[in-house]
């Protein structure tokens, strides 16, 4: 099962599809829940709410890795029709997991009076309850590295109609109790209380799909000593990560919160939050390919590889109007969204962070083939490499221009990591079989084609000037107010944008797909079935 018809561009475009479906659907109750919230919690108990929702994501500090590595591992199993190893490997995984999991409950609980204390400007009034805020939060490593884990098992059988069917109502949550919190007046321990407990039934009905999805699991549980090791070693880069990705991404949040004020930590994150909600789109993409690469084991598979190509190009094309369209309408939006005081402060952030987020949404596809092909090392040093540097930017910005500095933070930070991570998978694929622990097999990438470029047959300058006349047409769209004119102004920018993106962007092929789509549109054949 590990030739290329096991993931035809359908396929995955499918599970891209259920991934999109499964995170985006909870966006909706998100969008009508926030104002509620932030109206019935105020400003300083929904920035300490944020910084929650923020170390329940961060809890994946204590992963080691170990999830990804279930995926792929288990992933090359079942390709292998190995049962065995299937089992060995997801239960040692999930006990891991587990152990793991009561080591960072201990060590969040010890960390508590510092954060509490010493790190965050909590108003006095606030401060027990913060307390216990984060005390319930330690309690929930268990239950967060199990169901991460256990959610691994499903991605590697690649049935994400199961995982979705369990994501979309527990993400639910993450808006639905905060808001019931907002009217019953409930304090946030009782609010972070029930979003941990959902999580653990979460855990509870994953770990029961994954047993019927895949029999070998029916077995006593027991960690392996052979694939310990195996797991440990590709999930420690992978953990490197796991752990400096949320630190770059939400260390201005902290910084934010030390040297300005709690407010203004809500003012930065709720335009932060609605910006990152296009990242699920990419999100769904990526999430779909890991096990595809994965279950492939050291190889390339070329219809995979041609599924990620497609899906960079369409991806900037399918939402650089949208990003521009937010900009001339970030003051609306943010007004009719969060009331015109909540505006005030923060339209000149989300203008910024929507340009920051152009190069940012295509991150995650390129580190997808560097740890699907068995390289998640390359991703870990390229996020060791920002830490330090993106921590002076970051406090260097905030301090000099405030929350407008923070966002241009982020927006600086995006274009180089991204560009980095492009070439570094690029040079993966051209390389082909190249690292004694693992690599690209050679001479997979198509019969007689030799290496060949990521993303872009025709080379990066492609992207790069799509990247560009969308940078200026956003950057153009957040200098002017949302008049007539301006939304003329920025009607006119998606117009250069779309002839920009027909033109360079898009391959001979892309526009051939699109107009036979458009020409001959068949109900019986999807758009992906027709690209693959």
């Amino acid at each position: 099962m590990t030739d290329v018809a096991r993931h035809p561009a359908g396929a995955l475009a499918r599970n891209a599809a259920l991934n999109l479906v499964g995170q985006g659907a909870p966006l909706v109750i998100a969008v009508v829940a926030m104002p509620f919230v932030v109206g019935g919690l105020g400003m300083d108990r929904f920035g300490l709410l944020t910084l929650a929702w923020v170390v329940l994501g961060y809890l994946n500090l204590f992963d080691l890795g170990l999830g990804k590595a279930a995926t792929k591992f288990v992933a090359e199993a079942l390709a292998a029709r190995d049962d065995a190893a299937v089992a060995r490997v997801a239960w040692t995984a999930l006990l891991i997991q587990a152990i793991v999991g009561i080591v960072g409950t201990a060590a969040l609980l010890a960390l508590t009076p510092f954060l509490v204390g010493r790190m965050l400007n909590v108003p006095p009034e606030l401060a027990q309850e913060a307390t216990a805020t984060f005390r319930i939060l330690a309690l929930s490593a268990p239950v967060t590295l199990l169901f991460n884990a256990s959610r691994g098992l499903l991605e590697a059988a690649e049935r994400f109609d199961l995982v979705n069917a369990v994501r979309a109502p527990l993400n639910s949550t993450t808006y639905l109790v905060p808001l019931a919190g907002a009217f019953g007046g409930w304090r946030l321990p009782a609010i972070v209380g029930l979003l941990v407990a959902a999580r653990a039934a979460g855990f509870a009905v994953q770990l029961w799909l994954a047993m019927r999805v895949l029999p070998p699991l029916r077995t006593r549980p027991r960690i392996d000593r052979a694939e310990a090791p195996r797991l440990l070693g590709f999930g420690g880069w992978v953990t490197v990560a796991g752990v400096l990705g949320p630190l770059l991404l939400y260390l201005d949040r902290f910084l934010i919160g030390a040297l300005l004020t709690m407010a203004a930590v809500g003012y930065y994150a709720a335009p932060f939050e609605a910006m990152t909600r296009l990242w699920i789109v990419p999100g769904a993409i990526a999430a779909a390919l890991f096990p595809a690469f994965s279950a492939a084991g050291r190889r390339v598979d070329p219809r995979v590889l041609a599924f990620h190509d497609t899906a960079v190009r369409f991806l900037l094309v399918g939402i650089g109007p949208a990003l521009v369209a937010a900009a001339v309408l970030a003051r609306p939006i943010l007004e009719l969204w969060l009331g015109a005081a909540f505006a005030d402060q923060a339209a000149a952030v989300f203008g910024i962070l929507l340009i920051g987020s152009i190069p940012g949404l295509l991150a995650p596809l390129p580190g997808t083939i560097l740890q699907g092909l068995g390289r998640p090392d390359l991703l870990a040093r390229v996020y060791l490499a920002e830490v330090p540097a993106n921590a002076l930017l970051v406090w260097g910005l905030v301090s000099a221009f405030g929350l407008p500095g923070a966002a241009a933070s982020y927006a600086i930070r995006t274009v180089g990591e991204t560009l980095v991570l492009f070439a570094l998978a690029a040079r993966v694929v051209r390389e082909g079989e190249g690292w004694a622990e693992g690599g690209v097999a050679r001479g997979t990438a198509g019969a007689g084609q030799g290496p060949r470029r990521l993303g872009l047959p025709a080379g990066a300058g492609r992207i790069a000037v799509a990247l560009a006349a969308l940078g200026a047409a956003l950057w153009a769209a957040t200098r002017v107010p949302a008049t007539a004119a301006g939304i003329t102004l920025g009607g006119v920018a998606i117009a250069v944008f779309a002839v920009v993106a027909w033109t360079k962007l898009l391959t001979e092929e892309d526009r051939a797909l699109v107009l036979r789509r458009v020409r001959h549109a068949d109900a019986r054949t999807t758009f992906a079935e027709e690209a693959g």
